[in-house]
């Protein structure tokens, strides 16, 4: 149970953290498509 436990809040850590970090590069990856197609 605890092992499930750990397994479940690591995996939950792991997807804040890639949903953090999508969330900081998000803006800056439209800004650069946008800059790049010259709008």
């Amino acid at each position: 149970m605890v092992a499930a436990r750990r397994f479940t809040r690591r995996t939950l850590l792991k997807g804040a953290a890639a949903a953090g970090t999508l969330a900081a590069m998000g803006p800056w990856i439209v800004r650069d498509a946008r800059s790049a197609s010259g709008e």
